[in-house]
């Protein structure tokens, strides 16, 4: 993926992403480095699991 490609990737994913591949657990920034640097290439993308956390304060109340 080329470094216009890989820039235009930073305004779909959120900040507080996550990436996980092997093992490897990195940051939104981390990724596109990797992209970036040429390390990774994507062809396409199949995501098989994901969760989210709440960006809300969560709050209890009794």
């Amino acid at each position: 993926m080329s470094e216009g490609k890989a820039d235009s990737l930073d305004s779909l994913f959120h900040e507080k992403a996550v990436f996980v591949h092997m093992g490897a657990t990195m940051s939104k920034e981390q990724e596109l480095d990797v992209i970036r640097s040429g390390r990774i290439h994507y062809k396409n993308v199949d995501i098989k699991k994901y969760r989210y956390r709440s960006l809300e304060r969560q709050q209890r109340f009794f």
